[in-house]
Parts: C-alpha cells; structure tokens; sequence
C-alpha cells in the first residue's frame, strides 16, 4: 500500500482569524466567513492550503505525481481532540512534482465562530488512508497586521452598551455626547465651529439673548423690556407705550421656548433670554 507524507504544509490565507471579535456572539454563532454583515466581513469565504506529497515507500521518497483524493478536518488538538469543522472532500486533486493546492470551505462552508483564538489543526487523509500528522492554522504577516485593526475597534473603541445599532441608525437613549469636548453639557455639545446646509428647529419659536435687568428681581416671562438709559448695557420693564426703546420681549410666555440663543461665555453669560426675533408671547 502506498503511504504519504506531509513534508510541508502553509497557509497561503489567514487574515479571518481577527474576525470573530467584530460580531456579536450570538450573529458569529451562525455566520460563515464571506457572508455580508457589519465591518470586518469583507474578507475570501475559503481558505488556500498548500502542501508537499510524497510516496515515503520509495527509496529516496519521491514526490507524488497525478490526481489524488483528499478529505479534511479542522481539530481543536493536535492529537485526539474534537472535530471543529469538516469532514470536507476533494476529489481528483492534481498533484504535480508532489505540491497540490486546495480551497478550505470550498463546499463546506467554515464557520466564523471557530476563528476565536483557539488553537486549530487541519487533518488531511489522502485517498481514505489514515488521516497525516496535523498541522496548525497560523496567522499570516498580513493576518497580524490585520489584527492591530481588530484591536482599534474592540479595545481603544470599546463598545459599552450605550450605542444602539439598527439598520443604518446608530442610536443612545442616555447621555451627552460631546465632540471636541471631554465634558458635553448638552446632548450634543460641539467645541468648534458647525456647518450644515439646513438646521431646523423643532422646539422653540424665537431667537434671544441673554440680557442683564436693571430691576433688583427677575422679570417676568412676556413682560416687553427697553433700553435702560441709566444703566448702559442692561434693559428695565417698558412703561411707556409706543416705546421707541424697545429691545424686545422677555421669552418663555404661554409655553414658546427659544429656538435659538445667542451668547458668548465669558463675555455674556448672566441674564434673562429676550426675544429679538421670531414668534413670542407678551
């Protein structure tokens, strides 16, 4: 009976084994490698094993030459150990000066879920004889690259829960979210300038400013306010009809908010909003 073995044995593709930790548990539990989904998906649905037959009953062992029939198997041990993935059949195989090439997953498709770390060793049994020494799945240089990437979105940019994905949304219920900033006070609290084509605003009807009072209290929301002769810079309650000193209406009457406020911290920062524009209740 003739024997083979395995002189050598590389993987010419390795890059999916970075891919588990870009999918959730339960998506990467029915996944294969290829299918579309999120980022980190768009990597070859098979795997290019290459390796060296030769007949070691012939003196010297000489490579093998022809078709030959192959089945293999990914174990998690490189002994005993349990079966993974596979069986997966080749048949008529051509082997030329003893080097043969095959596509893992092929007609069985390889599950991601394996691809988590683990040790994995590919079994080959050629033309149904007892299966060779296995050899182990390493990465390739450019896998180990491509794990540095996987690192940036797993670690640097942890997912903690607070972000919810669906469909094309991305979406939090909780929070502030600050850009340019460390300390958002608002929802969305951006440091630095914001240019956008249109901005509309759902949840007030005036544009106000801050503006200091000359009364010792606050006054009240709708009262009309003037320029304060006596005090530059600052507005008192109007008396006086047809004022020609009117600065505008002391917002937030009959439940109309300020769409828009104005200000520069540090500079104005006190006072109570005044309606300059737009729709107020006085």
């Amino acid at each position: 009976m003739r024997g083979f073995v395995r002189l050598v044995a590389t993987l010419a593709i390795a890059c999916c084994f970075v891919l588990p930790s870009q999918v959730d548990a339960a998506d990467a539990a029915s996944d294969t490698i290829g299918e579309p989904g999120p980022v980190g998906r768009a990597v070859p649905s098979q795997i290019a094993f290459q390796g060296l037959l030769v007949d070691d009953t012939l003196i010297p062992p000489t490579p093998v030459e022809g078709n030959v029939g192959l089945e293999v198997r990914l174990w998690d041990a490189a002994t005993n150990g349990n079966v993974v993935w596979g069986p997966e059949s080749h048949v008529n195989v051509p082997v030329n000066q003893g080097v043969f090439q095959i596509a893992l997953g092929a007609t069985v498709a390889l599950p991601i879920s394996i691809f988590d770390g683990s040790p994995l060793y590919l079994g080959v049994s050629v033309n149904g004889e007892l299966e060779l020494a296995r050899t182990q799945l390493l990465a390739s240089p450019f896998a180990m690259r491509a794990q540095e990437a996987d690192h940036a979105m797993t670690a640097d940019v942890a997912d903690d829960g607070d972000w919810t994905q669906n469909a094309g949304d991305l979406y939090r219920a909780t929070g502030n979210v600050g850009i340019g900033t460390t300390s958002p006070q608002s929802a969305l609290d951006v440091a630095g300038q914001v240019t956008t084509e249109i901005l509309e605003i759902t949840g007030g009807a005036d544009l106000a400013e801050p503006f200091e009072m000359s009364s010792a209290g606050a006054l009240p929301v709708g009262s009309v306010v003037v320029i304060d002769d006596a005090n530059p810079g600052q507005l008192a309650l109007s008396s006086d009809a047809y004022d020609s000193r009117v600065a505008g209406v002391i917002s937030g009457a009959g439940g109309v908010r300020p769409g828009l406020t104005l200000h520069q911290q540090g500079t104005f920062d006190g006072g109570q909003n005044v309606a300059l524009t737009g729709r107020v209740y006085a």
